[in-house]
């Protein structure tokens, strides 16, 4: 640390991390921080050398015409990646009430490799090898001037692969030979403004407009048929979205009522694809004793599908497993409702009911022609979800703090056409979660986490999940005026914590298994140079690309 009398100052901390999920993760990360009186700059450097191990076990009863073939799968993969990470940011304070302010993200992967195996009890076994990069550029320019706000944001983004798999009954070495890459840029402008009506209410107006151009290509070479299954496909993404918003909070009636609304009319078109939206959010909160409080909100959102699962993709992960797109995915609407009620500022209890229209649905599908199981996103009619929840907290004296929260639900999925058939599923469930803290020591800060999961069986679309449990753990240390801390978390102690998969729904007929390679251990050692803050580092948004 470095201060002066002239409000100079630089902080700073390091960090270095060990993962083991039955791989070796390591990570180590640094972060400065130096401000004037008009100036802050921060930047921060995260390097991760990361390796993984994962296994899934798939019985598929299938039927093709009079006939059912049972098909035991098991496939296993061991990946590895470097990423490197890096943000900095600049702020310069114009006055009291005005800045501007320069940041730029970056994230590289030049290395990720994986090798996988599969072995099956009817196809030949399968053996392939990826290897790829990504890249991804961010900046973000943002002005503030008293009441209004304005931001700039430019995004470049760059992923490609590819895989060459073999099936050991056949001579020929390589049967397949695939590529791909996407490449996406986008922009995004955006413009807030907020001012006061009246003593106790605000007023805000705003509107936001993106672009984003994405190209997909992929190739695909099929050796063992003579290149009968030969592709090269390419397609692209013109995407505009625009937002005009407006909203009013303020409170009522001395402080009782408090009221937030806010109204967005969305504007919304992808290649020859267009639609319109309007999204609203309210919250209401009324006290009627410091004891008892109550709060009602709605809010209505979009989630757009990925750009690479909109286009007409096919990829093999062995000779039985095909995964392709769906370019007529669209937008899942969430209308979410939810009242709250607190009492005593301890207990809480909540009624929510959310539905999500076009929910967006992976399930897999066992091919009634022939021997082959596809994955494909679909939209179905809806999904909804009715919960009841009781949060209690516990604390005793100064050592021991905790929360139970207990929910029960009711899931609901249906679809009028998926594949040519239609269903309407439902079930009841209740989910326990149990959050404890034990503090044996305040200096040094010496505290241990025991985090404890429990759900009845469950469904999600046509499968049905089994019961399911999880057990976390994590001891922290703090030190050296707590400029220091070791962490030590264990997450799924007894690798429980995922469910078995069945779907039973007329011919289709399967278990899935990914029950394996859960267990993680998590260990961190973190040193603050005096008074360093961690600053947000300015997230980027990337969860529409890849692959």
């Amino acid at each position: 640390m470095l201060k002066d009398n002239r409000g100079r100052e630089l902080t700073g901390q390091l960090k270095s991390s060990y993962l083991n999920n039955h791989h070796n993760t390591f990570q180590e990360s640094g972060s400065l921080f130096y401000t004037t009186p008009k100036w802050s700059l921060y930047s921060m450097y995260t390097f991760a050398d990361a390796k993984s191990i994962s296994r899934s076990q798939y019985l598929s009863h299938h039927t093709v015409g009079n006939q059912v073939y049972d098909i035991d799968v098991d496939a296993r993969t061991h990946s590895s990646s470097l990423t490197h990470t890096l943000y900095t940011n600049a702020t310069y304070n114009v006055s009291d009430k005005s800045n501007v302010s320069l940041s730029y993200n970056a994230s590289f992967s030049p290395k990720s490799d994986t090798k996988g195996r599969t072995t099956n009890s009817y196809f030949s076994n399968s053996n392939y090898t990826t290897s790829g990069n990504s890249y991804m550029h961010n900046l973000h320019l943002a002005y503030v001037l008293k009441q209004l706000r304005l931001d700039a944001n430019y995004m470049s983004y760059s992923n490609d692969g590819t895989q060459d798999m073999n099936y050991e009954k056949y001579e020929n070495p390589t049967a397949y030979s695939y590529w791909r890459k996407q490449t996406s840029d986008r922009f995004n402008f955006s413009a807030d403004w907020g001012f006061p009506l009246w003593k106790t209410a605000r007023f805000s107006v705003g509107a936001t407009y993106a672009y984003s151009k994405t190209g997909n290509r992929q190739k695909n070479a099929d050796i063992l048929n003579g290149g009968a299954g030969s592709f090269d496909i390419s397609s692209s993404n013109d995407e505009h979205t625009a937002n005009g918003y407006a909203g009013l909070s303020g409170t009522l009636f001395k402080q009782k009522l408090s009221y937030y609304f806010h109204m967005i009319g969305q504007y919304y078109k992808i290649n020859d694809y267009e639609c319109g939206a309007v999204l609203p959010t309210a919250s209401l909160t009324y006290v009627f004793t410091p004891k008892h409080i109550m709060m009602l909100q709605y809010s209505k959102t979009r989630q757009f599908p990925s750009y690479w699962e909109k286009q007409e993709y096919e990829q093999r992960s062995d000779e039985y497993t095909v995964s392709i797109g769906n370019p007529d995915l669209r937008p899942m609407d969430y209308n979410i409702l939810q009242g709250i009620y607190v009492f005593n500022n301890r207990y809480t209890f909540t009624v929510s009911y959310y539905r999500v229209n076009n929910f967006i649905t992976g399930q897999t599908y066992q091919n009634p022609d022939r021997l082959e199981m596809v994955s494909k996103n679909f939209n179905i009619d809806y999904s909804s979800s009715l919960q009841f929840t009781a949060t209690v907290p516990v604390s005793i004296g100064k050592w021991y703090n905790a929360n139970y929260v207990l929910t029960c639900y009711k899931d609901r999925y249906k679809s009028s056409d998926w594949y040519g058939y239609a269903f309407d599923r439902s079930k009841w469930a209740t989910m326990l979660n149990l959050s404890n803290t034990f503090t044996f020591s305040r200096k040094p800060m010496v505290a241990l986490d025991v985090n404890a999961f429990f759900r009845t069986p469950t469904i999600v679309g046509l499968w049905n999940y089994s019961r399911q449990w999880n057990l976390d753990a994590g001891l922290k240390c703090q030190f050296l005026k707590n400029h220091a801390v070791v962490a030590l978390n264990v997450s799924d102690i007894f690798e429980s914590g995922m469910p078995l998969m069945k779907e039973k729904f007329y011919t289709q007929r399967q278990t899935t298994d990914v029950r394996f390679y859960r267990r993680s251990i998590f260990l961190s050692f973190t040193y603050k140079f005096r008074n360093f803050k961690e600053q947000n580092a300015g997230s980027v948004d990337t969860s529409r690309l890849g692959y």
